[in-house]
């Protein structure tokens, strides 16, 4: 492994302590994981096509930023939403245990900046 993911391996470690907030693993060697989930959101790439299927439209759309990917279920007729996947890459969400309460947005967020900025006081 490079010296450079091992590094910021220990800074995540790191960051973890300081923060309190738990990151997602693979955000230490893909830090646009990081971004999506909590500076910009996704940004959609257009659907290269649609399918009509048996009246719904199946609309799939691909992050610009990271390899998440969403799959909408759209009623053709009335345009309402029946259903909505998402498809995150490995290490992209966080594994939380029974009955831990996820992070606050703003945690994650601090997190990942540490995560950036190799955990410089400012």
């Amino acid at each position: 492994m490079p010296a450079t993911a091992n590094a910021r391996r220990r800074e995540l470690r790191l960051i973890q302590t300081a923060t309190g907030a738990p990151t997602p693993t693979g955000w230490a060697e893909h830090s646009e994981y990081g971004l999506c989930r909590t500076i910009t959101g996704h940004a959609w790439r257009r659907p290269t096509g649609l399918r009509l299927v048996k009246g719904n439209v199946t609309i799939t759309l691909t992050c610009y930023n990271c390899p998440t990917t969403r799959t909408d279920i759209v009623a053709y007729q009335s345009g309402l939403v029946d259903a909505r996947r998402y498809d995150y890459p490995k290490g992209y969400c966080l594994r939380l245990g029974r009955g831990v309460a996820r992070p606050a947005r703003a945690e994650l967020r601090a997190a990942w900046l540490h995560l950036m900025l190799g955990g410089r006081q400012r």
